[in-house]
Order: C-alpha cells, then sequence, then structure tokens
C-alpha cells in the first residue's frame, strides 16, 4: 500500500471537513426549528389563556 500524496491528503482533509461543517449546519437548524415549534406553542397557549381570561 502506498503512501497517500499530500494533494490526495489535503482533498481527504477538506471533505471531512466540510461533512463535519455540514453535520454541525444540520444539528443547528434541527434545534432551531425545534425551538420555533416551542415558540409557536408557547405562543398558542398564552392566546387561549388570554381569551380565557376575558371571555
Amino acid at each position: 500500500m502506498t503512501e497517500p500524496t499530500p494533494e490526495q491528503r489535503r482533498t481527504e482533509i477538506a471533505q471531512a471537513m466540510g461533512e463535519h461543517a455540514y453535520e454541525l449546519a444540520a444539528k443547528a437548524l434541527r434545534r432551531s426549528r425545534d425551538a420555533t415549534i416551542l415558540a409557536v406553542l408557547a405562543t398558542g397557549i398564552a392566546a387561549g389563556a388570554w381569551i380565557k381570561m376575558f371571555a
């Protein structure tokens, strides 16, 4: 088995870094989506409470 050339090694590292960045971005988007859903639910609950209070 031959050693990878410096260019091949750089390419492998760049690919690994790109995949890692993609995973981090996907994780952040999932968290952001979850936070948005919770905010919408909380707003709905608060609106329901206001409606009950004044109805």
